[in-house]
């Protein structure tokens, strides 16, 4: 085996043992942070949670758990894709440990679309699936902070706390306010590379249904004129 060959083969070794780092300092670094940042303070403040607080919680969890799976499952639906709702939360448990486990939530988004695909989903349905999935979640929060912020406006809640609050509301009100209202120009947007595509496939059909046509008359001109020569021919022979 040459230098060149022995490189080759070490370089694939040596990319995984690359990858498999920064995935341990990704995992060291998600767990170091918070304890940084503070997380001492919230931990020992979990530890003082009666056992039926931690309950609580995981039974909105489970909530959070089953009404996403339902959410997955009607639109896998509503595309065509017949996936039963045990699998649907399957993709919902798979895809928030994603969301959860990566930085800034990106591994959510590809494990999404991943799982989705393995449903029986195309790549354009399942991406629409995701993009439905957000925009569904920024309705609901557009709706829900404002009420939780007035809710909260007579506590003792910082009023810096409550004001930002409301305009992350209202800046999430006016960008889905401005999808609504260009809705129809991004639909045709999306769909002109449909259009087109349909546009061609009829101009060939139409091609092909010409050409066949005419192809039939000149068979049929060509079956004519064998014809006659064959009665002039017997015709010859006769006399």
């Amino acid at each position: 085996m040459s230098a060149g060959d022995r490189a080759h083969a070490t370089s694939p070794s040596k990319t995984r043992r690359f990858h498999r780092l920064l995935l341990v300092a990704a995992l060291v670094a998600t767990i170091a942070i918070p304890f940084l940042l503070g997380g001492r303070n919230t931990l020992s403040a979990a530890a003082n949670i009666h056992v039926g607080g931690y309950a609580a919680l995981f039974a909105l969890i489970v909530a959070s758990w089953a009404a996403r799976a339902l959410k997955l499952h009607q639109l896998l639906h509503r595309l065509g894709t017949h996936a039963s709702l045990a699998r649907a939360f399957g993709i919902s448990l798979a895809t928030d440990l994603a969301f959860s486990a990566t930085p800034a939530g990106v591994g959510g988004y590809v494990a999404s679309v991943y799982y989705l695909r393995k449903a029986g989903a195309s790549v354009s349905g399942a991406a629409t699936i995701m993009a439905m999935d957000q925009g569904i979640d920024l309705v609901f929060f557009a709706v829900s902070v404002p009420v939780a912020a007035l809710v909260l406006a007579g506590s003792g809640v910082s009023p810096a706390l409550t004001i930002t609050a409301l305009c992350g509301a209202a800046l999430t009100s006016a960008f889905l306010a401005t999808i609504w209202l260009a809705r129809k120009r991004i639909l045709s947007l999306l769909s002109a590379p449909n259009r087109l595509s349909a546009n061609k496939l009829s101009a060939n059909k139409l091609a092909g249904n010409r050409l066949a046509a005419n192809g039939g008359q000149v068979g049929e001109g060509a079956v004519d004129e064998v014809t006659a020569v064959k009665l002039k021919s017997g015709e010859q022979l006769s006399r």
